[in-house]
């Protein structure tokens, strides 16, 4: 286990870059990009991109050759791979109050993106990756929208305050399940293979069967039990065999993605967890909390 101290605030947000090479750290006050060989070597000296507000979520396109930002602002910013800002969506129909969620489709043709105003009717916009131009308005949620996934090439799924997670069609815009649950909804994550859905809402977390386009489907449903205080984020190792979360209990659990069997449980000192994320080769495990401190666990 190696601990790295950022000092930039609270970490809201991991994510590996496709060829597993680049580490893309949200906070507070901005972003940063880590490559895996200096943290590795303890050679860490991030370029930190500051922001005016908090940036909740980062998105890598699925070629690595860009990512999207979703911020408090409202404003979804489009970076290169070397973190050079090279668009700005704001405005736009539907994309109203923070934006706390971004996702790309698989095909990174479309990217989706989420949020709203508390106790206001959340809204998902998906525009196209040719411009940038707004191609669908998703609607349903009566709050804040907090997480946005592909769970296919034309299936989104979000889930929100409201307690639901709704799968809509991309191409109509329409919703094809509206599934209730017992608590806000912080975080999803499908597993590689798009067979299984893992939604994080309050203290435990549930697995859930999927079509082979990714819509939700009636089926026995795996439930993972052990967190103390909400999950806050959850992944899928690249075989889809683990899941690992983390929550407000400041603890990391690796579960069985096929059973809800929990394999190991660690606190690794970096206080309320916030987010958590696989590197695509699944040798590692990074994790980062309220604390600002940058966690990195050998998954073997």
């Amino acid at each position: 286990m190696r601990q790295i101290d950022l000092n930039a605030g609270s970490i809201t947000h991991l994510a590996f870059r496709p060829d597993g090479k680049t580490l893309g750290i949200c906070f507070h006050g901005g972003f940063a990009l880590l490559t895996v060989v200096e943290m590795l070597a303890g050679l860490v000296n991030p370029r930190f991109t500051p922001s005016r507000d908090r940036v909740a979520e980062m998105a890598w396109h699925p070629s690595g050759r860009c990512f999207a930002l979703a911020g408090a602002e409202g404003i979804v910013q489009i970076h290169t791979a070397e973190g050079y800002k090279s668009w700005e969506l704001v405005g736009l129909p539907g994309q109203h109050g923070p934006m706390t969620a971004v996702a790309f489709s698989p095909d990174g043709l479309h990217l989706a993106m989420g949020g709203g105003w508390w106790d206001e009717p959340g809204h998902a916009v998906v525009v196209s990756d040719y411009y940038w131009y707004r191609e669908a308005e998703l609607t349903g949620h009566e709050n804040q929208i907090g997480t946005v996934l592909f769970t296919g090439p034309n299936t989104i799924a979000t889930g929100a305050a409201d307690r639901r997670v709704i799968f809509h069609d991309r191409a109509t815009s329409k919703h094809v399940a509206d599934i209730p649950v017992n608590a806000h909804v912080h975080a999803l994550a499908v597993t590689p293979d798009g067979e299984r859905l893992a939604v994080a809402m309050g203290r435990r977390i549930e697995i859930w069967p999927l079509t082979k386009s990714g819509w939700y489907v009636e089926g026995p449903r795996i439930i993972c039990r052990g967190h103390q205080q909400s999950v806050r984020s959850v992944a899928f190792s690249p075989d889809g065999h683990t899941l690992v979360s983390v929550g407000e209990d400041s603890g990391v659990r690796f579960w069985n993605a096929f059973t809800g069997a929990e394999q190991l449980s660690l606190e690794p000192g970096c206080g309320p967890g916030r987010a958590v994320a696989f590197s695509p080769d699944g040798l590692l495990v990074a994790v980062g909390g309220k604390e600002g401190k940058l966690i990195l666990l050998d998954a073997e």
